[in-house]
């Protein structure tokens, strides 16, 4: 039975002792009315789920049982073949560790395997609320390039899982969500956050790129760094300056852009991307931003599994709404940035359009 599955043992052990973040909503989601509307649509969705939930959990309690004594005896090998002083206490690491690693392994493909199913089938009937919007497993956008471009800092690996994408106040638009590390025995994450991609058709004649300052004293490695092809562009507003460096292929083209009441929207942005600076990439009709998050901050994630997906669902429905709602209010500020966008939606979130 579920309720004496080890692997449920070992969820509810892990949760009791790694607090969930408390996610910071800047915006409401969808309407209660909405809410249980989708959760009537989606019933027979969520108990297909449910039999996946089940169906996993076996999966998970099988593997643990072959993939745990391997681990174990992994351990022990690596011990005896390793460490030249056999102690006692250091075969007991080892042991530790190949039966955590066999843990991992036991979970790891089945659980991503549940959540992929449950964002996949759920999260779209949500987006669909919101405008002409939809999700699904990220499709990449070409990192490299975006971090040659300075839209992205230096990353070695690489995490990117979700994406919403469709038309949103009449631009077509990608909302990637990405985690990416230096790399290395030490490895940091040097960016969390959203990656934005947004079409303008016959915008933008040349390449620019705002991102942060490092420091006044870097600025000088900064600039030999720049993205090849482009220039330093220079503004007359002193706190930008502060903040960003500007380049760009067309000075002309760079200053259109960065007005001083963009500049001021810019440096506003930062309030709603946990305080660190947004950066932006603008290269003819299209318009990039990358938009940072807090690091313990995961999106449009489902229950775990150790919730059955029966219990709570309008409550599980709410929570994943806030987050499309959050990462919409991040795309009203940066349609701001355009003067040929209102400072407001076109249609409140959580009021549903037909189309």
């Amino acid at each position: 039975m579920i309720s004496l599955s080890p692997t449920i043992a070992i969820l509810n052990l892990k949760e009791a002792f790694q607090s969930r973040p408390e996610r910071q909503y800047g915006r409401q989601g969808l309407r209660a009315e909405e809410l249980q509307e989708i959760e009537t649509t989606v019933a027979p969705i969520l108990a297909e789920l449910e039999q996946v939930r089940h169906a996993t959990i076996r999966e998970i309690d099988i593997s643990l049982l072959a993939f745990i004594p391997l681990g174990i005896i992994a351990g022990l090998v690596a011990w005896w073949l390793l460490d030249r002083s056999h102690s006692e206490i250091v075969a007991v690491i080892y042991m530790v560790t190949g039966a955590a690693g066999g843990w991992r392994l036991a979970f790891w493909a089945p659980e991503k395997s549940y959540r992929d199913a449950y964002k996949n089938r759920i999260v779209p009937h949500l987006a669909a609320r919101f405008g002409d919007l939809t999700y699904r497993s990220a499709h990449e956008p070409d990192l490299k390039r975006l971090s040659q471009l300075g839209l992205l800092p230096h990353f070695g690996p690489k995490k990117v899982e979700d994406e919403i994408h469709g038309t949103y106040r009449g631009i077509r638009l990608s909302i990637v969500e990405a985690n990416l590390e230096t790399g290395g025995k030490n490895s940091t994450v040097v960016f969390n956050g959203l990656v934005v991609e947004l079409d303008f058709p016959e915008r933008f004649s040349g390449t620019t790129v705002v991102t942060q300052d490092p420091g006044n004293w870097l600025n000088p490695v900064s600039d030999w760094m720049r993205p090849s092809g482009l220039d330093r562009v220079r503004l007359e507003d002193p706190r930008f300056e502060d903040r960003y460096q500007v380049y760009g292929n067309d000075q002309v083209d760079a200053r259109a852009l960065l007005t001083p009441a963009v500049m001021e929207r810019v440096m506003e942005l930062e309030s709603h991307a946990s305080g660190a600076p947004p950066r932006l990439l603008a290269e003819p009709g299209r318009l990039w931003v990358s938009i940072p998050k807090d690091d313990s901050e995961n999106q449009f994630e489902p229950p775990s599994l150790s919730q059955p997906v029966s219990m709570g669902g309008e409550q599980q429905l709410s929570e994943l709404s806030r987050d499309l709602g959050s990462v919409l209010r991040l795309v009203d500020a940066v349609l701001e940035l355009d003067p040929l966008h209102g400072p407001e939606p076109v249609a409140e979130v959580g009021v549903h359009r037909p189309r």
